[in-house]
């Protein structure tokens, strides 16, 4: 079984393959990061795990995080 940080990494290799900015890879690998974690913390580690609900409640959680920081 795959982990969801083996699939960044060929997700990344895919960017780089196809030239995109090294910029546009790093800001990839911090935000998707990001959603992983926030997945472990969660105890969510296959892919086959996330589903829309999981998907509209990390939504949420990004909202009020943007909203407590403002």
């Amino acid at each position: 079984m795959e982990t969801l940080r083996s699939f960044l990494s060929e997700y990344c290799q895919w960017q780089r393959v196809r030239n995109y900015s090294d910029g546009t890879i790093r800001n990839g690998q911090l935000y998707i990061g990001q959603f992983i974690d926030w997945l472990a913390e969660r105890s969510v580690s296959d892919a086959a795990e996330v589903k829309k609900p999981m998907l509209e409640r990390y939504q949420r959680f990004l909202f009020a995080y943007r909203k407590k920081r403002r």
